[in-house]
């Protein structure tokens, strides 16, 4: 339980299956098997994991670290510029973590609530965040599950796909590479939604006023609303689904039996209407 400092020196190492009280300064070789530092661990040199898996109050520095179990940040309070690799995960579980480097550890990263991660570098695997998470310019390989609060800055940010039913500010552009699932919360701000590539489904009222881009290939359901306009080049279901501006349909727009809605309608795609489309503002030419 001693509260100073633990010295890791260039070449020398420490295997941690019990405590140490305080700060970690690893210039050397760290390995936690099932350890826990109480202060922030500052990796400039390598970090290891074990499948047992282990934790520190923070975590900072640019080493590597490689994860093979979880690694749990009790009271995150750091940025880390370095690369987590390896087939473990990460926990923030208190306080918030910076993460700015290219992570590829293919676990799952999950935010508890009151917790937060800032993310301006990126992760490869999915993100449960219970907490806050915030995407500036950080990019998420696998699905981001939001039942916190989601936050995109002005430079914007990528997931997978898009889950959940938390709440969300778009302040830039959030861009989902390979959607697959349905979001049930509510988007606001002034930022836009680009759908990239898979298929997403909305159900929930989202005010933001940016644009929805569907790219080629791509495809969006709504059985929701969106506030602003639709630029079409893919597939546009409209389940119910309600689009405050111009849908300008560049790909394919259906209209299911449970008809829909657009502010007017534009472009030079297919349309198949097996419902109702109803057009509250219509000002253009299809």
């Amino acid at each position: 339980s001693y509260t100073g400092g633990t010295t890791i020196a260039s070449g020398a190492a420490l295997n941690l299956s019990g405590s140490v009280a305080g700060n970690v300064a690893d210039n050397g070789t760290l390995t936690l098997d099932g350890g826990a530092v109480g202060g922030t661990v500052t990796d400039g040199g390598a970090l290891n994991v074990t499948g047992n898996g282990g934790s520190a109050g923070s975590l900072a520095g640019t080493g590597a670290g490689t994860l093979n179990g979880t690694l749990t940040l009790t009271n995150a309070a750091d940025t880390y510029a370095g690369a987590l690799s390896g087939i473990g995960g990460l926990t923030i579980a208190g306080g918030s973590e910076t993460l700015t480097g290219a992570n590829s550890y293919t676990g799952g990263t999950t935010v508890a609530s009151g917790a937060g991660l800032n993310l301006s570098g990126s992760v490869a695997g999915n993100v449960a965040g219970n907490g806050g998470l915030i995407l500036d310019g950080g990019a998420v390989g696998g699905t981001l599950t939001n039942s916190g609060a989601l936050n995109v800055t002005g430079n914007g940010g990528s997931a997978g796909s898009l889950a959940g039913n938390g709440t969300a500010s778009l302040n830039g552009t959030l861009t989902l590479t390979n959607a697959a699932d349905t979001y049930a919360g509510a988007l606001t701000g002034t930022g836009g939604l680009t759908i990239a590539g898979g298929s997403e489904t909305l159900t929930g009222a989202n005010s933001y006023t940016g644009g929805t881009t569907i790219a080629s290939g791509a495809g969006l359901n709504l059985s929701g609303s969106v506030a602003g306009a639709v630029a079409d080049a893919g597939t546009l279901t409209l389940d119910g689904g309600a689009v405050g501006g111009t849908v300008t349909d560049s790909g394919a727009l259906t209209v299911t039996g449970n008809g829909g809605s657009a502010g007017s309608l534009a472009g030079n795609g297919t349309a198949s209407l097996a419902g109702t489309l109803t057009l509250t503002n219509a000002a253009d030419s299809f």
